[in-house]
């Protein structure tokens, strides 16, 4: 039945099309948007600038004095999970870059306000954004060396993945701290 339907519908927009004159390419084009993403930049990049932009909107909201907030023994602080990112970013760009001894690895990262905190947070971003414009396509399916994980396959794509992701995974965090300051998150933006 559903293959009778279907050969109904088609035959009858080819019916359509030749009536009105038009060619077949023309009725089934789905997309005529030439400006397809084509690399991994051009694809991911615009996921990272939207990461960026709500991890920043998440550390504006949270006010200064509630920065050192740390809802439970063990965990970190508000403020920590954002050095951690910093951190994470330095670590991880290596495993693409080959260069452990980054502007990132020099950050100050000890006593910082929240103005300062946000600012080495989006150094981090801002590097991790030059790293992925300049990585070549045909690099980014390589393996590599020595990740920690050493069950888990990785290769540098993978890598800007991992940053993506482990920001994900530190900022909702983060988002509960704001809630448990009565503090409404900023509307995400994730798309």
């Amino acid at each position: 039945m559903y293959s009778f339907a279907l050969f109904l519908v088609l035959s009858c927009t080819m019916l359509i099309a030749d009536v009105q004159g038009q060619s077949m390419e023309k009725v089934f084009v789905v997309n005529e948007n030439t400006d397809i993403p084509k690399t991994f930049a051009e694809r991911f990049l615009p996921m990272w600038q939207r990461a960026k932009t709500y991890t920043l909107d998440v550390a504006e909201a949270m006010p200064g004095e509630q920065y050192n907030y740390r809802p439970a023994e063990g965990v970190m602080t508000f403020q920590e999970h954002l050095l951690h990112l910093v951190k994470n970013f330095a670590a991880l760009q290596a495993y693409v870059s080959g260069d452990r001894d980054t502007p990132l690895h020099h950050l100050p990262l000890e006593n910082l306000n929240k103005r300062e905190t946000i600012e080495a947070v989006t150094q981090a971003f801002d590097f991790v954004t030059a790293l992925i414009e300049k990585t070549p396509d045909n690099e980014l399916k390589e393996k590599v060396d020595d990740f920690f994980a050493k069950e888990a396959y990785m290769d540098k794509q993978g890598i800007f993945e991992l940053m993506r992701n482990h920001c994900t995974h530190h900022r909702g965090a983060l988002v509960i701290y704001l809630r448990m300051h009565g503090v409404q998150p900023p509307r995400y933006k994730g798309w």
